[in-house]
């Protein structure tokens, strides 16, 4: 097996990652840990949809480019994932929007590309090629088995959502994983009660199981062994204990005794002491008021001194220090808005200039790309993307013409017998074998039905003769015994006698021994059958004659029509194949395709619409007039002429941006800036109405607001010493 190792992944615009995120892997298994909606499961996604593709869905629910592509919708929507399989690196490029994929080999320290074109992973026409590759480098094509063999994501996937086959192979017996797994749990659930702990099930057992009963058993074991070995020592450390608990009781009653005298004796002098503290503490207060009481007085003369130097104080209204708080606010919003209406004017001097300059370089342009909109460089892609899909459409129309005249020809050259023939000449050579079969097997029928009538008359006629054959036999019997009786040639009529009676006897015997009913109707039977055979031969002599042409000409003719149903029905399929190519990309015309008009009368495909008026945009001196030049156009346009109209369009989108841009910019900013007077007007008017409610404090300060603020601090002060005095 293959060893692949996946080197680098690049994302724009896929989830979370609006502009061109990298992330590089190591040699090593990857883990990546990060909090919630930082794009982990993104990442996995992004190269699971590089290599298989992001089919283009509405439901943000499911795997699509609803889902990642990223919410504020850039322009680019694409990845790059570099691999290596066994020392051979590859580069695959994908274009999430419309599926157009570069997978390129890397030689000689260059990437070679392989594989190009459009890959989408819900199309009825695959890409076979490059599918085929991914499944030679990376040994599966499935995306589900991707995801579940090369990563792991979060929350990792349980036992029944894991295919069957990937569950053998990870098991290497080929047995389920779920079996085994279900196997082990059951043998742990035996052994032990803890499994929900071990994470097998959800929950711990209730009953004990072997495991634990062994363990209970053990315990229960040492236990009783410490118990009884500690009981032994217990028992002697008691006694012990005991002899020397007795003689410390007696120790401690005496020792008792007389700490509880003491302890008397202690509290008493303990209230003494605290009666002499108390005095102390009284004569000390006192002496300390007399000396504050000097103090404060001195204090208050240096306060009324002081006071009597402001002159102001006594004016200032109470909220004086709110007020200096709100002129050094209003002094500090003041000063940032001079410097910030003076910076928006410079920025506005800035702007003037440079939209002169860009009005002088608007006609660098060959094209007026205005007509396109905001996004011009969107619009020649979507015209290009178009242009890719008509010429796959005219691709396919060429394809099924030339396969409808290849048809047309097959039917003429080799079943032209099948194209003239009626209806009921078809319906015959449809059954061909089984006819022909029952035909003969009819004949064949009739035939053995008149022979075995020839054979039943053949024996009628010849019992038919028995009566006569022993009405002889008994004349002549009959006539020996009269003329034996007679005995003389006088009684010749007793010999004539038994003559006739013996030839009546005779007869009447041979009809009663030998009927002979059923002769006429035997021969009815012979005449009916032999007609029979005569139409069964006749019918299997017409059909041999009607189909005799087709006999001659095809060696097998049960094949010979089932090929000829075939390329009917394919000739069909292609007619209806035509005549859907007109309803879809023509409007319904019937002439030929390469003839249509490009008219706007004509209902043509909006791919097509869209090109012309494109056209009539970029290339007004073309004049195409039907279909056939519009696409003899289109094709001999390369990619880098697109190219280069792409990035025309997006210097003019560009610059378009930057002018819009710089146009609301130098709008917000004279807005702005209106605004920023207006507030820097009614801050000036709001401090001459503060400055007016302090003015001889201000005049105290020479109008510094901080030294204000420190010469009414000083007056707050003396204020309060003057009250505590």
């Amino acid at each position: 097996m293959a060893t692949i190792r996946f080197n680098q992944v690049r994302l724009t615009g896929f989830g979370p990652y609006r502009e061109t995120c990298e992330f590089t892997f190591s040699d090593q298994l990857n883990v990546l840990v990060a909090p919630n909606e930082t794009g982990k499961s993104t990442l996995v996604a992004g190269v699971s949809a590089l290599l298989f593709g992001l089919p283009q869905t509405t439901d943000p629910k499911v795997f699509g480019q609803a889902r990642y592509r990223n919410w504020d919708h850039p322009l680019r929507f694409e990845g790059e994932l570099i691999y290596t399989v066994d020392a051979e690196r590859y580069r695959l490029r994908r274009d999430f929007q419309n599926n157009q994929i570069s997978f390129a080999k890397q030689q000689a320290g260059e990437y070679r590309e392989l594989i190009s074109g459009t890959h989408n992973p819900r199309a009825q026409r695959r890409n076979q090629r490059y599918e085929e590759t991914l499944k030679a480098l990376l040994g599966i094509s499935s995306q589900e088995l991707f995801e579940a063999t090369f990563c792991l994501t979060q929350p990792l996937p349980e036992a029944e959502e894991i295919d069957s086959r990937v569950q053998e192979l990870l098991s290497g017996t080929g047995v389920g994983f779920k079996q085994v797994t279900e196997r082990l749990s059951g043998e742990l659930r035996e052994i032990t009660r803890f499994t929900g702990r071990r994470g097998v099930t959800a929950k711990d057992a209730i009953e004990p199981r072997a495991l634990e009963r062994l363990e209970a058993e053990i315990q229960a074991i040492e236990t009783a062994l410490e118990r009884d070995k500690g009981l032994v020592d217990q028992l002697e450390t008691y006694r012990r204990h005991l002899a020397e608990e007795e003689q410390r009781r007696t120790e401690l009653a005496q020792t008792l005794a007389t700490r509880e005298q003491m302890l008397t004796l202690w509290a008493q002098w303990q209230q003494l002491k605290k009666s002499y503290q108390a005095a102390q503490v009284v004569y000390t207060q006192v002496d300390k008021s007399k000396a504050q009481a000097q103090e404060l007085d001195d204090e208050r003369r240096r306060v009324d001194e002081r006071k009597a130097t402001c002159v102001w104080g006594p004016q200032a209204p109470v909220r004086t220090a709110e007020i200096l708080s709100e002129l050094e606010a209003i002094a500090e919003q003041k000063a940032g808005l001079s410097r910030e209406i003076a910076e928006l004017e410079a920025n506005g001097v800035t702007d003037i200039q440079e939209e002169e300059a860009q009005n002088g370089q608007e006609d660098h342009f060959a094209l007026d790309w205005s007509v396109f909109g905001l996004e011009p460089t969107a619009v020649v892609q979507r015209r290009r993307n178009q242009s890719q899909e008509a010429l796959t459409a005219w691709a396919d129309w060429e394809q099924l013409k030339a396969a409808t005249a290849e048809n047309s020809l097959l039917q003429e050259e080799e079943f032209q017998l099948f194209k003239d023939a009626a209806p009921a000449t078809l319906e015959t050579l449809k059954v061909y074998e089984p006819r022909q079969a029952l035909l003969r097997s009819a004949l064949e029928n009739a035939t053995l039905k008149w022979e075995q009538a020839e054979e039943e008359l053949r024996k009628l006629r010849g019992r038919a003769k028995l009566p006569w054959v022993l009405s002889i036999l008994m004349m002549l019997i009959g006539g020996g015994l009269g003329a034996f009786l007679a005995g003389g040639s006088r009684l010749w009529l007793f010999g004539l006698g038994g003559l006739a009676l013996g030839a009546g006897c005779g007869y009447l015997a041979g009809r009663l021994l030998f009927p002979t009913t059923g002769l006429a109707q035997a021969m009815e039977r012979v005449a009916e059958n032999g007609s029979q055979v005569k139409v069964a031969a006749q019918a299997l002599s017409t059909f041999e004659a009607v189909l005799q042409p087709f006999t001659e000409q095809y060696t097998h003719l049960p094949t010979a029509y089932r090929r000829w149903e075939q390329i009917r029905t394919e000739g069909e399929d292609l007619a209806r194949g035509q005549r859907e190519f007109s309803r879809r990309e023509l409007g319904g015309y019937a002439g030929p395709a390469e003839e249509c008009p490009l008219e706007p009368s004509h209902r043509l495909n909006d791919h097509w619409s869209d090109l012309i008026n494109f056209i009539q945009v970029i290339a007004p001196q073309e004049r195409l007039g039907c279909l056939g030049e519009l696409v003899v156009w289109l094709q001999e346009k390369s990619s880098r002429w697109w190219e280069g109209l792409i990035d025309e369009a997006a210097a003019f989108e560009e610059k378009s941006a930057h002018f819009n841009k710089m146009k609301v910019r130098q709008e917000a900013n004279q807005e702005y800036l209106a605004k920023q007077k207006r507030k820097q007007s009614e801050l000036t008017q709001n401090e001459e109405k503060l400055q007016a409610m302090i003015e001889p404090l201000l005049k105290a300060a020479d109008g510094d607001y901080q030294q204000a603020g420190k010469l009414w601090a000083t007056w707050q002060e003396l204020k309060q010493k003057a009250e505590e005095t």
